[in-house]
């Protein structure tokens, strides 16, 4: 169960490589989500000192939508802004 493992260090073992890896690619910030619905993984992203950017917004094309999208079949749905 992945539940056994946490508090192991894992975690802060991985975003810790991933950030030294974006440093060696001379990245300059990490991005990445998190649902607002789990708390532990909030929690934790704090304790590593991570900032909560809350001026975004996230959005996804999935599954029959994806190949909508792709497909230019989705055309019709389009706003022009």
């Amino acid at each position: 169960m992945v539940s056994d493992k946490r508090g192991a260090g894992v975690g802060r073992a991985l975003m810790h490589w991933t950030a030294k890896y974006a440093v060696s690619k001379n990245c300059c910030r990490l991005d990445w989500t998190v649902d607002d619905t789990n708390p532990q993984a909030l929690s934790f992203y704090r304790e590593l000192g991570a900032t909560h950017v809350t001026g975004k917004q996230y959005f996804r094309f999935s599954d029959e939508q994806l190949l909508r999208f792709a497909t230019g079949s989705a055309d019709s749905g389009r706003h022009e802004g």
